[in-house]
């Protein structure tokens, strides 16, 4: 699968190259990337006279976000665990492999891509590297909002954090797994009388 990622003709030249640049830092994280229930990278290419560049991945059959209104709830807890296990590996540091602590920052269905009746893990656009220095410095430094709404832990609104960690990570798990189990229902954003958490 090829994907075609290129700079919006309205931006400037210099909004050009921080576009192409932050493409660039997500392939650089993808590529080091190596688990079952993770989007396989193979290569990019840039090309340069039209500003675009296009990565490379596994071909996936379809998303979690084109069938979440109908997942049995066996199914549910199955493909759950699956993304639980590549959440985990992005979150433990691997000192032998040289990998770091990585948040994933934008979880939500339509980055969890299927093939073959497993789950892949997808997008690392807003991944964020997390080294021992960094950490002790983001105790009180803010970042950049990122991420979608509906999946955003309630801190990254405050005025007083913003501080993504690894909890906000597992915040938009919880939220993806409510929606799962609730045919695609947002936790925050229904109704109780048309739930049914009838599962028997």
């Amino acid at each position: 699968l090829n994907v075609f990622k290129e700079a919006d003709a309205s931006m400037n030249s210099q909004k050009k190259k921080e576009y192409i640049d932050d493409l660039r830092k997500e392939t650089i994280i993808h590529q080091e990337l190596r688990h079952d229930y993770i989007v396989s990278y193979y290569n990019d290419f840039y090309i340069e006279n039209e500003e675009k560049l296009i990565i490379e991945m596994e071909l996936c059959d379809s998303s979690l976000s084109a069938v979440i209104e109908d997942i049995s709830l066996d199914q549910a807890l199955i493909w759950f665990a699956q993304i639980c296990s590549a959440v985990s590996y992005l979150h433990e540091p691997d000192e032998i492999k040289r990998k770091p602590e990585i948040l994933h920052r934008d979880l939500k269905p339509g980055n969890i891509l299927l093939k073959d009746r497993k789950v892949k893990v997808c997008d690392f656009g807003g991944a964020k590297l997390i080294t021992q220095t960094r950490q002790s410095r983001s105790k009180t430094s803010k970042e950049n909002f990122y991420g979608t709404q509906e999946y955003l832990a309630p801190e990254i609104f405050s005025l007083d954090s913003k501080r993504f960690t690894k909890a906000t990570d597992i915040w938009a798990l919880g939220v993806i797994f409510f929606r799962m189990i609730n045919k695609g229902k947002h936790p925050l954003l229904y109704d109780l009388n048309e739930m049914n958490m009838n599962y028997d």
